[in-house]
């Protein structure tokens, strides 16, 4: 694993159970493990600071969703005698290319520049070449930006944790 992560504040939700930590910690693991293979602290102690850390790394990306759990104290006592907690769920977002997908689409960007020396018949090299340039400028942007289904993944997991009891 890679300790070089910069991890971004991705969301927070705040929400109220009767469910003691661990298991409204286990619920949260449930809900992410349909999107992959999530870890506990004391499984990755060199990553940070998280209960879980949900794995969405390939071998063109290296990808992370942590989440910590806080308990925010308790809210009241309902009318059954159960104490009525407050959580709140913090979520952060890493993902970095790895230096395959980098050489790939660079070797691409230098390929695309390369045909536009070498130009086009009766088109001017000065426009081919300026056209190559644009255009491996804007797949080099494309390939390289982070990825967004991360923050869709988020987002329904908050979703999910907002409607849960």
């Amino acid at each position: 694993m890679e300790n070089k992560m910069q991890m971004m504040d991705a969301g927070m939700v705040l929400f109220q159970s009767v469910k003691p930590f661990g298991t409204v910690l286990g619920g949260i693991k449930k809900e992410m493990e349909s999107y992959g293979k999530v870890y506990r602290r004391n499984e990755m102690p060199e990553v940070g600071d998280f209960d879980l850390l949900l794995e969405l790394s390939a071998s063109m990306r290296t990808s992370w969703i942590v989440c910590r759990l806080e308990d925010a104290g308790t809210v009241s006592v309902n009318e059954d005698g159960e104490v009525l907690h407050r959580y709140a769920a913090c979520f952060m977002e890493g993902n970095a290319n790895t230096t395959l997908r980098k050489v790939l689409v660079f070797l691409l960007a230098a390929f695309i520049i390369a045909l536009g020396i070498i130009g086009i018949g009766p088109v001017p090299k000065s426009l081919t070449v300026v056209l190559a340039v644009l255009l491996a400028g804007f797949v080099l942007f494309q390939c390289l930006r982070p990825s967004r289904s991360s923050q869709k993944k988020i987002a329904a997991l908050i979703e999910i944790i907002k409607e849960a009891e």
